[in-house]
């Protein structure tokens, strides 16, 4: 992803503080490289983060990097149980 699209997906859910302070960062430390739109909505709609200066960029990306290695390493068949 690009820092338009990550902006762009920040201001679609609603996300302003977000949307002003972090793109840059997320551009520029390339983990959504990789990663389409799709799996960055899913992250916000799961987390479902308070949009206020609440969490540092750290915060941000340590959560970020959690549901990517969730998503990533899910191998788990439907009816594993």
């Amino acid at each position: 992803m690009n820092q338009e699209q990550i902006e762009n997906v920040f201001e679609h859910m609603g996300y302003v503080y977000f949307r002003e302070k972090f793109p840059f960062k997320l551009w520029l430390n390339g983990i959504l490289d990789e990663e389409d739109e799709e799996f960055f909505l899913s992250f916000l709609d799961v987390y479902r983060l308070e949009d206020d200066d609440a969490y540092c960029f750290d915060e941000f990306l340590y959560l970020l990097r959690i549901y990517q290695y969730i998503c990533k390493h899910n191998d788990l068949p439907v009816f594993y149980f």
